[in-house]
């Protein structure tokens, strides 16, 4: 089984990043780990 972990950071709107986190068989697969830069022009706005 592998489950896998996503989660898209800021500071005050600015900085976007997002990062995958991957498990396999209950232990974590290092190797599959990402981090992304996300470009564009987003805002704080969690009801969009």
């Amino acid at each position: 089984r592998m489950i896998v972990c996503f989660d898209i950071s800021h500071t005050q709107g600015a900085e976007l990043v997002g990062s995958a986190v991957v498990f396999e068989n209950g232990e974590p697969n290092k190797t599959e780990y990402r981090r992304f830069r996300i470009r564009g022009e987003w805002g704080n706005d969690d009801y969009r």
